[in-house]
């Protein structure tokens, strides 16, 4: 059996970043939609791992820190919905988006929705909404 508190807390947005940025690299056929269900399953468990109270900081500047990563109730419930969506979206996708700009767009939007849930200060919030915004467009 898996120790869930053994698996470090990465901020489920990154992950769904990091996905969008290797999408291009990968071509429309199967490798693509294998690609895609494994990130969906990624994205899932990085949401369900995480516990209240959990937090991931970075810090800029002395002084300066923005935290990423800041999971309480309210944030795991809706976590746990976008991540939920985004995953039945993703598979969804697979038989209908045939152009990869679709997916690196929904990716970016997905993973900025997440980083505005669990963002821990207003901020971090602005940069994950913005990103949300210019996503939104393509």
């Amino acid at each position: 059996m898996i120790d869930i508190s053994s698996i470090p807390n990465i901020p489920p947005a990154l992950i769904y970043f990091a996905g969008a940025a290797l999408i291009p690299l990968l071509g429309t056929g199967k490798v693509r939609k294998i690609y895609l269900i494994i990130l969906a399953a990624l994205g899932l468990i990085s949401v369900a791992v995480l516990r209240p109270q959990t937090g991931w900081v970075f810090s800029v500047l002395p002084g300066l820190e923005l935290t990423f990563l800041h999971a309480d109730s309210l944030s795991l419930i809706m976590g746990y919905i976008f991540a939920i969506i985004g995953a039945g979206a993703i598979i969804y996708g697979l038989d209908v988006v045939r152009e990869n700009g679709e997916y690196v767009c929904a990716l970016l939007y997905l993973g900025s929705a997440l980083g505005a849930v669990f963002a821990g200060d207003f901020f971090t919030l602005y940069i994950f909404w913005e990103i949300m915004a210019f996503s939104s467009l393509g």
